[in-house]
């Protein structure tokens, strides 16, 4: 956790493994909980931002652990006291697309791309979904997720997933100018936007997704096929 200036960036893991997933929380909370802390950068690296959960097991009991872990930092990125910002250049993929949506603002590179493939893997990320239905038309999100394929920028765009897309020579400058934005509202007022603003059955919504998701994941077939993609990159 690098802070300038009241600025705080936290690098997002390029996938959430139980160990990078409670890494992430914590310095997420961190940040949330300090007093000179006035905004907070999701940030990934390497031309990825996240690919979502990696889970390394198929036993339910820890796979639900993980992802209550996961639905948790969720929604502390959702609620959290402090302007969050999502700066995503590169890739951004299944629960990794749940991150930055997560965020207040999502600023994305035109090389950025975005997709919703886990259907093709046989589940749903369900831990994600009522945070995507807060940006996008549930028919569009119904067709990301059945269609499976990457998307750019312009069509996160589009489809309310992304706030402002920029050349990546442009994202510093743009960064800034968010940051400067952001930094004018009271902070009193900043939590009290976030759950006015916020579906009333959210959190609930977010937590019966990793029952959900448990059930589906912990399905011998779909969770090979899943680990084999992130091992080599075999869609199924």
């Amino acid at each position: 956790m690098n802070e300038v200036d009241g600025v705080v960036e936290i690098q997002v893991p390029s996938s959430l493994d139980p160990n990078s997933s409670e890494q992430f929380s914590q310095a997420f909370l961190d940040a949330a909980r300090s007093a000179t802390v006035r905004v907070i950068l999701l940030k990934g690296s390497g031309g990825v931002f996240c690919r979502g959960i990696h889970p390394s097991t198929s036993q339910p009991a820890e796979l639900k652990e993980h992802l209550q872990h996961f639905a948790e930092s969720l929604l502390a990125v959702r609620y959290a006291a402090k302007p969050v910002i999502a700066i995503v250049d590169g890739v951004a993929t299944g629960s990794g697309l749940g991150v930055a949506v997560a965020a207040d603002v999502v600023i994305a590179s035109d090389q950025s791309t975005f997709g919703l493939p886990d259907a093709l893997f046989g589940f749903v990320p369900a831990v994600i979904v009522p945070l995507l239905l807060e940006r996008m038309r549930p028919k569009d999100c119904r067709m990301w997720m059945l269609t499976g394929h990457s998307r750019s920028a312009s069509d996160a765009l589009h489809a309310g997933l992304v706030d402002v897309v920029c050349s990546q020579k442009e994202m510093k400058e743009r960064t800034a100018q968010c940051i400067q934005q952001v930094s004018k509202t009271d902070k009193s007022a900043v939590p009290l936007v976030k759950r006015m603003t916020a579906r009333h059955d959210l959190e609930r919504a977010v937590r019966d997704g990793v029952q959900a998701m448990t059930a589906m994941l912990a399905n011998p077939t779909v969770s090979d096929a899943f680990r084999r993609f992130f091992e080599d990159g075999t869609l199924p």
